[in-house]
């Protein structure tokens, strides 16, 4: 609970390292992927597994849910991306979208956006599956990317790189967050679309403006890398 601090309710997987987990738009489910291939439901209520989606041959590393709540989409170890229909407990397609592994995925009703340890950054249309823009094709790793709401941006961060925002619709460099002197670890965008909170190994915590570009506040982490 974000009120109390105390701990709701556990989930466990008995077989394999969990590496991702995200909660659906209705907040009756979390998705999670492991290192067993195995991307599992759970049920909010009661912290029971509600079913498992078999499809991916390795590590399971990031997962998420498009707004609506129908489609979830997951990456894997070997740069396999899995678009699954939650309505039908089904794989809608798999495609090898990636060279290697798949650090962050994000999504909008309409399009879902990989990052990989290729360095690519790459919109996809959802559930088709065709690739429509490589937004960044670089050797260093893309870890993280957010949709900034309403669903026109995104931003990624990654390896020793400014964040980058990108017009997911055009498939244009939108702008620069600049500020971070170490590998960008995480990056998450606030509900109205007006902030973006970043966190990397330069043990830092940065709230940027999105409109103006611009550094809003610098949290420090004396001891610990995020």
């Amino acid at each position: 609970s974000l009120e109390t601090g105390q701990v709701v309710r556990t989930f466990s997987s008995p077989r394999s390292s969990i590496n991702a987990v995200v909660i659906d738009p209705r907040n009756r489910l979390a998705l999670s992927g492991s290192d067993d291939g195995v991307v599992r439901g759970w049920d909010l209520r009661t912290g029971r597994q509600a079913f498992e989606l078999k499809e991916h041959r390795s590590f399971v590393m990031s997962v998420a849910v498009t707004p609506g709540g129908r489609f979830a989409v997951s990456g894997d170890w070997l740069g396999t991306l899995v678009i699954w229909d939650l309505t039908k407990m089904r794989k809608v397609r798999a495609i090898k979208a990636h060279r290697t592994r798949i650090m962050a995925i994000a999504c909008t009703n309409a399009k879902t956006i990989t990052g990989s340890g290729d360095g690519a950054v790459c919109v996809w249309a959802i559930p088709k599956g065709k690739r429509l823009f490589v937004l960044r094709q670089r050797a260093a790793s893309c870890d993280s990317i957010a949709i900034v709401p309403p669903g026109k941006l995104a931003v990624a961060g990654g390896d020793y790189d400014p964040i980058k925002i990108w017009n997911v619709n055009s498939g244009k460099l939108a702008g620069e967050l600049q500020g971070h002197t170490d590998q960008i670890r995480a990056v998450a965008a606030s509900r109205d679309g007006r902030l973006v909170v970043s966190a990397g190994d330069d043990r830092t915590v940065r709230v940027w403006d999105v409109k103006s570009r611009r550094e809003q506040e610098n949290l420090q982490l004396p001891q610990a890398d995020v």
